[in-house]
């Protein structure tokens, strides 16, 4: 039982792990829809609800066409204004920060949580700072609480008790569903024209709460998936300085006189691709 593939068994069912790149691919964009997901407890549904990580069959093609065109090429280049934006904030934090004392240590993991949330709720859905991060507080939250008792023994049932832990779930997720509902309903009243994930999971065949679990996916394996990857870039150039050098030659090179970068300047930074590519593997 090693390796990027291997076949294992849970009582008396066989399930198969899969580490293989390509193999990979063909799984997350297959459009056949036959892939047979591992089941998850009650309390996890309740988490990620019927988004892309959990749908199957013809369901999950439907949510993965609506969810697809926001990804294009095009599209995520339009969101580089935001993103520049939002990096800007939390680098002149730190700048401010560094003034005052000439030295500083930065927990960057959470940082990139916060940078994460930002870049997430303005491009993904379209909603500021402070929304998005009640959003993700109280799912970080549900996370917590259904980890913990993914840790216990599970008993059949014991979901529908009134324990304070269950009490607090349900309140959770209550909320959490209420504040992505009214990001719903602004979006449709503007018209769901916008390049944001939200408005093209609207203008999709999903009803309203299916785009409420999709939200939900998306803004706790997005935030997650983002600063870990940022966190784990930042080390890795540390580790290799002779890298980091390069990139940053690189980017004042393509970024003249203290330009942002746009969509053009990216496609000229061969450097920094090949590391984000490569990081990325």
């Amino acid at each position: 039982m090693y390796g990027k593939t291997m076949l294992f068994w849970h009582g008396s069912i066989p399930r198969l792990t899969i580490a293989e790149p390509e193999m990979l691919k063909e799984v997350f964009l297959n459009k056949w829809g036959k892939v047979i997901k591992v089941s998850l407890p009650p309390l996890a549904n309740q988490l990620f609800g019927k988004g892309l990580v959990r749908v199957e069959g013809e369901n999950w093609s439907v949510h993965r066409k609506a969810a697809n065109p926001a990804f294009f090429v095009d599209r995520v280049k339009s969101w580089i204004p935001e993103v520049v934006d939002s990096t800007k904030k939390v680098v002149e934090r730190w700048e401010d920060d560094l003034g005052v004392v000439g030295e500083i240590e930065v927990d960057v993991l959470k940082e990139f949580h916060i940078l994460s949330t930002e870049i997430l709720s303005r491009t993904g859905f379209g909603s500021n700072f402070e929304e998005g991060r009640r959003i993700h507080e109280l799912i970080d939250r549900q996370a917590q609480l259904t980890m913990l008792a993914l840790r216990t023994v599970y008993i059949p049932g014991f979901w529908f008790l009134p324990t304070r832990n269950n009490r607090l779930r349900r309140n959770l997720s209550n909320q959490t569903r209420r504040l992505i509902r009214d990001l719903i309903e602004r979006q449709r009243k503007v018209g769901g024209n916008s390049n944001c994930l939200l408005s093209f999971l609207i203008n999709g065949k999903l009803s309203t709460e299916e785009v409420i679990d999709e939200c939900q996916t998306f803004y706790f394996g997005g935030k997650e998936i983002l600063a870990i990857f940022l966190s784990w870039t930042l080390l890795l150039l540390a580790l290799h300085p002779e890298w980091q050098t390069k990139a940053r030659e690189e980017v004042f090179q393509v970024c003249k006189n203290d330009e942002f970068p746009n969509g053009d300047a990216l496609n000229d930074m061969k450097v920094v691709s090949a590391l984000a590519s490569l990081i990325n593997c």
